[in-house]
């Protein structure tokens, strides 16, 4: 009955439909709690998104054979129940724009089925669980807006996010007729998801859902550096890592991720070049790196010319090189860096600032302390070096009596 303009509660006698296997009330204006009599049905796919619903999550002890939860923009509170742990057949988990809160719990990665979680949009805190990437079979994740903090796991790199599925689904390889794709992809599931790609909301349904992948951190009070290890990702097609604190160079890692098509780095405090490795991403069509601090020229091929300014803004030292051929003459930043590495020696590429401003530091001490040496050692060098600070002395303070007579010579004609 999705879809429709049903108002009202949902009953209590649901409960007493025992043959029941799916529910799906998409899209309408129901309100109030789920009944907890809703606990008594053997559920294969529950959808009660895009209602006004409000309370907690009920804890269905008998959702053992439960493979989607679609709960989504709704009004529910309290924590994730932990019951749901029990429901090993989950393969999607949707569960964002509520008023969910509590920690991500680390028990999710104990649902090994898990393909979709959508948690974004809520508010949560405190650390991403290492757990979690005990996901094996993962294409979607989604925790943007429900505020994590700490720095991004480096074992996001050990999750599919499409790499099982691309494999199980190669058509070529199976040879599976056209028709039979179709069907399959119309048909066989009644599953939808909606995730952000590309700047927009997007759904996928059946099998075209499964060769999707996203990883969506944005939003949120994450740290640190973007670890190299993401670049494993070679079948991740959309990375949002925006609206961060995340600091220092963008990995050239980046450059494996052979499939992405958008990419966002935008809001953070990253510093350094653009790698030039990026411009191996032909599959690239949403590129932003707007207000961080890079500096240098942007990749020189056509796609990131392609891309808006918008792209690029909030980056006084960065240069479109495809738009502005002469920048490189004028920013130094746009030289090739010294070193490959950051004074940590994790970087990727830039000269960091911190080490800059120490390196010049140093060599001014140090030129300022030869220049006193050679002074207290040669007595020319030093008869010579007082003449000359006595002459400029001389000649300063004649320019300005020079200067205060003319101006009074003037006043004294203008009162005449």
């Amino acid at each position: 009955m999705s879809k429709n303009k049903v108002t009202g509660q949902l009953p209590n006698f649901i409960g007493n439909f025992l043959g029941l296997w799916g529910i799906s009330l998409l899209s309408n204006n129901l309100q109030g709690h789920i009944p907890i009599e809703i606990c008594k049905l053997t559920l294969s796919q529950l959808d009660l998104s895009e209602n006004n619903l409000n309370g907690s999550i009920p804890p269905c002890s008998n959702f053992s054979s439960l493979q989607y939860l679609h709960l989504h923009r709704n009004s529910l509170t309290g924590p994730i129940p932990n019951i749901l742990s029990r429901c090993s057949k989950l393969t999607t988990l949707d569960l964002w724009n509520n008023k969910l809160s509590g920690i991500i719990p680390p028990w999710i990665g104990m649902l090994v089925n898990l393909q979709v979680l959508l948690l974004a949009r809520n508010d949560l805190h405190g650390q991403i669980p290492q757990e979690l990437c005990k996901l094996q079979n993962i294409n979607i994740l989604d925790l943007s807006h429900s505020y994590p903090s700490g720095e991004i796991l480096t074992c996001f790199a050990n999750m599919s996010f499409g790499m099982r599925n691309m494999a199980k689904h190669d058509y070529a390889a199976e040879g599976t007729p056209l028709f039979a794709i179709y069907e399959e992809t119309v048909y066989s599931s009644p599953d939808e998801v909606k995730v952000v790609v590309k700047n927009q909301y997007l759904s996928y349904t059946g099998r075209i859902r499964g060769l999707m992948s996203a990883l969506d951190l944005s939003c949120n009070k994450l740290s640190g550096m973007i670890p190299l290890e993401l670049g494993d990702l070679t079948h991740l097609q959309s990375l949002n890592l925006s609206h961060n604190g995340l600091i220092r160079s963008i990995p050239s890692t980046l450059s494996n991720l052979k499939a992405v098509e958008g990419l966002d780095l935008s809001f953070n405090n990253l510093s350094g070049m653009i790698p030039n490795q990026l411009a191996e991403l032909y599959s690239l069509e949403i590129f932003n790196v707007s207000y961080n601090s890079l500096t240098g020229r942007t990749p020189e091929v056509e796609q990131f010319g392609a891309f808006d300014e918008t792209s690029y803004y909030g980056n006084p030292g960065l240069c479109v090189s495809l738009v502005n051929k002469s920048c490189g003459s004028e920013l130094p930043n746009a030289l090739p860096p010294l070193s490959n590495t950051t004074s940590d020696g994790d970087g990727d590429g830039g000269l960091d600032m911190e080490d800059f401003l120490w390196s010049f530091s140093v060599t001014s001490v140090i030129a300022f302390l030869a220049t006193i040496a050679v002074l207290a050692i040669n007595p020319q060098w030093r008869e010579a070096w007082f003449d000359f600070v006595e002459w400029r002395l001389l000649w300063w303070l004649l320019f300005h009596k020079y200067a205060h007579a003319r101006n009074l010579k003037k006043r004294v004609t203008q009162v005449s």
